[in-house]
């Protein structure tokens, strides 16, 4: 029994790796009153014991620290009163659990590559029942984790599958095992992760600057922050995706992680950004848009030339590019007599609009408009020109091409509009009918794509233009489709039968051979006939 007298059945346990263990035997009847002893296997390890009053044999005995040694120990409690008989005897086996003696990650602690898996194996050993394997990363518990126990349960494996992330260098990784039965069992094996990874870039303006005040000809600098393991080896600059160098000329000048641009331009606006590259790869910052304000500039592309005829109100469009964008503007008329202030005009943003109403023919010359806003007022004036209106010019440069069996492509250049809106016509007109085959007409632009039409016939094209004014002169021109697969085409139960002109003019070439060879053979016959008359 043990010393709160519960009593022992033969295995007893089981007793973690160091504790105490108490055993006492006792023995009553027998005379002579018998010795009692604690033996271990066959080595005596106690001989003394007292006797109660009552009569009752005891016979204590204490280990203080089980050690492994101890593991499924017999300890054997002998009574004896005489040689003569068989001692009475009883005995106990000690079951025990191990701590884990030792556990190590496998492998060579390397850096490891971020956003690559990577499978580390953790083994324990000495531990009974065998130990439980856990990883961690700092204080977070790791998961993706497989176990497997040797078939003597001496050895536990455990295997992490593990993709590090660049946040993760200077973590601490461990593999802990511990027996869940022992307290403070628990040891442990790891170190400090070093992460290898793409560079990480942050891009911003210099410490100094504000988006909102950059203007031309201000100097302008962008610092690029690198985190990166290992070390970058190369620092690159980009433009709108363009590589950007150092050009002095241009006011461009790149020193590792710092950009200068001085004395910025208009054309300087755009996005910035910087790139680095390790023995991992290359990394791009976020891209920072440069900003720079500038006094008005005539957009161009705008339609400059107006029609109107007298007392016809016109409405003269000018259109300017601006940072920022809240333009004031101002408009003049110049002829070759006089400059006049313009007062009809609106304002949206950087788009003004003036009507003008020409009434006599003094009136007709060029409006000018200025643009000013915060960072100053526009140096150049946009120019537009009011001419009296009239009819739109011819088309120009037309052709005809990609022919097929039933599609042809029509392609012009737009002439002068008249000073007004002008649209485009198309007329196709089959010359074998006489009549109009197709009519089409386009807002913008003579290009026309025609399909529909008969395989293999001849057409007439016309193209011209119109506004509110009239219409210009035509531009005509012949064409044809391809004719069909077949060489012969049966039409109405009639068969056609289709020759190329070639062929036509050397059959009439022979033809004609043929019909003066009659002739002359005809002449010398009737010449041979009137010579024997003579004779």
């Amino acid at each position: 029994m043990d010393q709160n007298g519960e009593l022992f059945h033969s295995l007893i346990g089981p007793y973690n790796e160091g504790d105490r263990l108490f055993l006492v035997c006792e023995t009553e009847g027998g005379k002579p009153t018998p010795s009692l002893t604690w033996w271990r296997e066959s080595v005596l390890l106690d001989d003394s014991y007292e006797v109660s009053s009552e009569g009752v044999v005891r016979n204590e005995i204490e280990i203080t620290s089980l050690q492994r040694h101890d593991l499924m120990a017999v300890f054997t409690c002998q009574a004896s009163n005489n040689n003569l008989t068989v001692p009475v005897s009883k005995y106990v086996t000690v079951d025990m659990n191990f701590r884990p003696l030792e556990v190590s990650i496998e492998g060579n602690r390397r850096p490891l590559s971020a956003n690559s898996p990577v499978e580390l194996v953790c083994r324990a050993t000495g531990s009974r029942p065998p130990a439980s394997i856990t990883w961690w990363k700092g204080n977070t518990k790791m998961k993706r984790t497989k176990e497997r126990i040797s078939i003597d349960g001496y050895v536990t494996t455990s295997i992490l599958i593990f993709t590090p992330t660049s946040e993760d260098s200077g973590k601490h990784l461990s593999c802990r095992a511990e027996n869940p039965l022992i307290p403070g069992s628990a040891i442990e094996d790891g170190w400090k992760l070093d992460i290898n990874y793409v560079p990480q870039l942050t891009l911003r303006l210099g410490s100094k600057l504000r988006h909102a005040h950059i203007q031309e000809n201000n100097d302008v600098y962008f610092e690029c922050n690198i985190r990166a393991s290992p070390w970058v080896s190369e620092i690159g600059w980009k433009f709108e995706d363009r590589e950007l160098h150092t050009n002095t000329t241009t006011g461009i000048i790149v020193s590792n992680q710092s950009l200068v641009l001085q004395k910025v331009q208009r054309f300087s606006r755009g996005k910035y950004t910087c790139t680095a590259t390790n023995t991992e790869g290359t990394g791009e910052s976020n891209d920072v848009f440069l900003r720079v304000q500038f006094a008005p500039l005539c957009k161009p592309g705008q339609k400059i030339i107006y029609g109107a005829a007298r007392h016809e109100a016109v409405r003269v469009v000018c259109e300017v590019e601006a940072d920022p964008r809240e333009v004031s503007f101002r408009w003049q008329f110049n002829n070759t007599a006089e400059s006049l202030e313009v007062v009809t005009f609106v304002n949206e943003g950087t788009i003004s609009t003036a009507t003008y109403i020409p009434r006599t023919e003094f009136d007709y010359g060029t409006l000018l408009c200025w643009g000013s806003n915060i960072v100053g007022s526009q140096v150049e004036p946009c120019i537009y020109t009011i001419v009296p209106a009239g009819p739109p010019d011819s088309v120009e440069n037309c052709s005809v091409s990609n022919q097929t069996e039933e599609s042809i492509l029509v392609e012009c250049s737009p002439g002068y509009d008249g000073g007004l809106q002008q649209q485009f016509i198309l007329e196709v007109h089959d010359t074998a009918l006489h009549r109009l085959q197709v009519n089409l007409s386009s807002p913008s632009h003579p290009n026309f794509e025609v399909r529909g039409l008969s395989s293999g016939s001849t057409f007439v094209v016309v193209v011209y233009a119109a506004n509110a004014k009239g219409r210009s002169q035509a531009v005509v021109m012949r064409t044809h489709t391809l004719p069909g697969p077949e060489s012969q085409t049966r039409r109405d139960n009639v068969w056609q039968v289709t020759f190329s002109p070639i062929l036509i003019v050397l059959l009439s070439v022979v033809l004609g051979l043929v019909f003066v060879a009659l002739v002359v053979v005809a002449a010398m016959k009737c010449r041979t006939r009137h010579d024997r008359h003579k004779g």
